[in-house]
């Protein structure tokens, strides 16, 4: 396969691991207490949406980038200026994972820096996004059966434990549509991410299809996820957890094996990196959009320069960056990513019925 181009199969691929990568060992939505679960249901939603916009704009603007196609629909001025908000969005995104990974190897790794952690995270994402677009595909098709084996045998020993009291009653509508907002930020507006990934499928039209079918897969994985995690841990535990599920794990035994966790943090940190691989080749695909350049190849060790330096400054601590993760950080990425294709969408039917 030429190294620009991916297949819908890998494009799924791709999908399904940048929202298990984006959420698979983090707080649910805890704005909704034990109806954690439910929000998130309600909350792919927001992804369908995004999914449906994202391929029809690029059925009618073939093999074009979202940057593109709003540089064509909005003028050359205003296009860029929609273009460089939605790649804040992807900035903000990149960051967070960043971030994400950094915390949870310093708490397995204590002697490790937040400074180190993150120049040893960069530096093969350097290295894949150097090797084209082709080999975050093949890494997603490597990564995600072994990962979604790793998640089914976690669920299969964990259903046990669930209490099916912890998770009635359900809880108010004002805490439930909170919930929604929360989880529509994050995971489901990485979803948008796809904007960037779409122009290089080579059989788009043909097999689609496999896209929505693998994003429902990670739909109903982190519905579970959210089932068991309150399900085990009770609602009121769950608020002072800050990573639940490997909680969940700690409790797990496997014939005479302990310390289960340890063993499911193989599956977890190959779908966290595989998440910020994505949203830094994104960036290096945006900019090389933005700026009209024949490659990003010259873009990508600048970025991810800016990556580590960023996620070091604007996050003063874990427990600020936490805070954070809450609604701040998915309301930033949430609006640019609905906004904008939105807007280029609703611009494109305008012309065409003109």
């Amino acid at each position: 396969m030429n190294e620009k181009t991916l297949s819908s199969q890998q494009t799924a691929f791709l999908l399904f691991m940048i929202l298990l990568g984006g959420s698979y060992v983090h707080v649910p939505p805890t704005l909704a207490h034990q109806s954690a679960w439910l929000s998130a249901l309600g909350g792919s939603l927001v992804g369908a949406y995004l999914i449906l916009v994202l391929l029809h704009l690029q059925s009618l603007f073939p093999q074009t980038s979202l940057i593109r196609m709003s540089e064509k629909l909005l003028g050359k001025v205003p296009g860029k200026i929609v273009g460089l908000l939605y790649l804040w969005a992807v900035f903000i995104m990149a960051i967070s994972l960043l971030q994400d990974n950094c915390i949870i190897l310093v708490v397995m790794f204590p002697l490790l820096t937040c400074l180190f952690l993150r120049v040893t995270l960069i530096s093969p994402a350097v290295y894949t996004i150097y090797k084209g677009v082709s080999s975050i595909g093949r890494l997603g098709e490597l990564f995600t059966w072994l990962t979604l084996i790793l998640t089914l045998l976690a669920f299969i020993i964990t259903i046990p434990r669930v209490q099916p009291a912890f998770l009635s009653p359900l809880g108010n509508p004002a805490a439930i549509a909170k919930g929604v907002l929360q989880v529509a930020g994050w995971p489901f507006s990485m979803v948008g991410l796809l904007a960037f990934f779409l122009p290089l499928v080579n059989d788009l039209p043909d097999k689609k299809k496999v896209i929505y079918w693998w994003y429902l897969l990670a739909v109903v994985i982190l519905v579970l996820k959210d089932v068991l995690i309150v399900g085990v841990l009770s609602p009121e535990i769950l608020l002072s957890s800050r990573y639940p599920l490997l909680e969940v794990l700690r409790l797990d035994t496997f014939g005479g094996f302990q310390r289960v966790e340890m063993f499911f943090f193989l599956a977890w940190f190959m779908m966290s990196f595989f998440a910020m691989l994505a949203a830094y080749q994104c960036l290096a695909l945006g900019g090389q959009a933005l700026f009209s350049l024949s490659n990003y190849g010259f873009l990508v060790i600048p970025l991810g320069l800016g990556l580590v330096v960023f996620s070091l400054y604007t996050f003063q601590s874990d427990i600020d960056f936490v805070s954070l993760r809450v609604l701040t950080l998915p309301l930033n990425s949430l609006i640019p990513m609905l906004f904008v294709p939105t807007l280029l969408l609703v611009v494109a039917k305008f012309r065409n019925n003109l």
